[in-house]
Formats: C-alpha cells, sequence, structure tokens
C-alpha cells in the first residue's frame, strides 16, 4: 500500500512539472512570435509598394533640388510621388503682376508646350492664398493655380506626369463687354474714375469695373463705346484734335478674353 501511495505521488509531481514547463514553452513561444512580428513589421517599413503604375517623380525642396543619390534627407521628408494618371491636373504658376482677378471656376485653355493641336479646355480647381518665390535665383513671386486634366483627354493624348504645358487663362468672356486700360483708371475712396473726352477737354467721370485683368478692366457702367479716355497727362496726343501732352484711348467692345 505505501509503495502504491508513493508511486501516485510521484506520478502527481510530474504531472505539475510537466504542466509548469509546458507554460513556460508557451510563453516563451508567444514572446518569440511577437518578436519575429516587429522584426517583419521594420522589414515591410523599408519597403515601398506603388499604388498604381506610372512614373516616379522626385520631389524638390524648397531650394528647387531634386534628392540625389549618396544626399542626407530628414525623416518624413517627400522625396517622390507617383501620380496616378488617371486623374492628372496641371500646376500654372502666374507671375504675382498678372494674377490679377484669378479665381476658382475661371477657364482655362491648355495644350501641351509645342502641340496646340491637342488643345482641350478646363476650369480652376485651386487657388493658392499666396504668392511666393519659386527658388532663391529669383524674388519675384508667383500665384500657383490647378487645373485638371480631363480623363478622356489624357487617354486619347496619352499625357504623362512632368509635362509642360502652356496655359491661357480666362477671367471673362463677353461678346460686346467694354474695355479700358488700367492706366487710365483712378481709385479713390473705394470708387473708380476716369477722364473721357468731352469737346476739347476732358471730364472726370466715376465708372463701376467688373472683372480686371493685368493690363485692361471690364466696365459695367459709366462709359460708351467710342468714348475717348485720358490715359496720362504725360506723351504725345493721338489725335490731331487732341490736347499737347494728353495721350488717349478709345473705348470699344471687345469680343476677346479679359485678362
Amino acid at each position: 500500500g505505501e509503495k502504491q501511495d508513493t508511486l501516485q505521488w510521484r506520478r502527481g509531481q510530474a504531472g505539475t512539472r510537466g504542466g509548469a514547463e509546458l507554460a513556460l514553452l508557451d510563453a516563451q513561444h508567444a514572446t518569440f512570435d511577437l518578436t519575429a512580428k516587429d522584426r517583419q513589421a521594420d522589414l515591410d517599413a523599408l519597403e515601398l509598394r506603388a499604388p498604381n503604375d506610372g512614373v516616379l517623380l522626385l520631389t524638390p525642396s524648397w531650394s528647387g533640388d531634386k534628392p540625389a543619390l549618396g544626399a542626407s534627407m530628414y525623416a518624413g521628408t517627400e522625396f517622390g510621388s507617383l501620380p496616378d494618371t488617371s486623374a492628372m491636373e496641371v500646376q500654372i504658376d502666374l507671375p504675382q503682376i498678372e494674377a490679377q482677378g484669378v479665381a476658382t471656376g475661371n477657364s482655362v485653355e491648355l495644350h501641351p508646350l509645342g502641340r496646340p493641336d491637342q488643345r482641350f479646355t478646363s476650369r480652376l480647381s485651386w487657388v493658392a492664398s499666396a504668392a511666393k518665390t519659386l527658388g532663391r535665383e529669383s524674388p519675384v513671386k508667383y500665384l500657383s493655380v490647378r487645373a485638371p486634366v480631363p480623363a478622356e483627354v489624357i487617354a486619347r493624348h496619352g499625357f504623362v506626369p512632368g509635362q509642360r504645358f502652356t496655359a491661357k487663362i480666362v477671367l471673362a468672356r463677353e461678346a460686346d463687354a467694354i474695355g479700358v486700360a488700367n492706366v487710365a483708371i483712378e481709385q479713390q475712396d473705394g470708387k473708380h474714375w476716369i477722364k473721357v473726352r468731352e469737346g476739347r477737354g476732358f471730364v472726370r467721370r466715376e465708372i463701376e469695373l467688373g472683372v480686371r485683368g493685368s493690363a485692361r478692366s471690364r466696365v459695367l457702367k459709366g462709359l460708351a463705346a467710342g468714348e475717348e479716355v485720358l490715359l496720362s497727362a504725360g506723351g504725345p496726343a493721338q489725335p490731331d484734335d487732341a490736347q499737347p501732352g494728353e495721350a488717349t484711348d478709345q473705348a470699344k467692345d471687345k469680343d476677346k478674353d479679359a485678362g
């Protein structure tokens, strides 16, 4: 009887030790499995997978320099992009002095540089909030705007990222609009004035302006087609009966684009 009790006790002890050892092995397995997953995640983070087919475009830095082999880069710095060719847009950089009146929704005519036969029309979808310089070489500020390229146009002409385009932004298009040179417009107390010929002299007249371009502005009220406007007080007079030292401009209907 005593031997049987001893044998059962030893069996119980062996089972207890075996369970403890199995629990230890399970804990070690879980630790190794977690370590393996962490290492695999680190390896996956080093691998870049393209979300779509396309051409890799290197992203220039603020100074305009593109990433090069051996160059140092800060963590999180974008060094390139892979645009989706099924949804592309054109970025247009306008000199600040020529960007007056440009707004989202303006029509824009585009074609690849040197290929006017591939002309198409779009509308501005984004306008930068402020103008900025494009590089350290020039202090000139530019206003950036963007216009989407229709998918059917991309497929038809085979456009690719990085192509250069010629753009013409249309501020307004009216069949019988009246325009006047900006140099002839005076501004005072929030109102706009021009000097219009009456007889051999000029009288000051208030006008209401519409769309304003870099060189000319549309006149909504205050000026009729055919009237002559004083451009400046200096320079030679254009008509034979103009007073000495006065340059004039004839208001006329415009069926071309303002801007």
